[in-house]
């Protein structure tokens, strides 16, 4: 089995990926919740699953577009405005 590699993607570059990836732009005040939340999860996965090899900077792209949407529909559900 494979390590995971370093996850060395910066805030910027993270960000103007997901915002690709969603296809618009993300609330700074979302975006700010959904980063750190992201982060601390593969932090989490890395630590638990060692050996895995997939956590990488594209896995983190893909759990932070996850973790923007489910911070805005939490938001929303809790009638937090946009």
């Amino acid at each position: 089995m494979q390590r995971n590699p370093e996850i060395t993607i910066t805030s910027d570059d993270l960000r103007d990926r997901v915002e690709d990836k969603l296809d618009r732009m993300i609330p700074t005040g979302v975006w700010t919740r959904a980063e750190a939340y992201a982060r601390r999860k593969i932090e989490l996965y890395r630590q638990r699953w060692p050996e895995a090899g997939i956590y990488d900077d594209d896995y983190l792209v893909e759990l932070a577009a996850d973790t923007v949407r489910e911070t805005e529909l939490a938001d929303l559900l809790k009638g937090v405005p946009a």
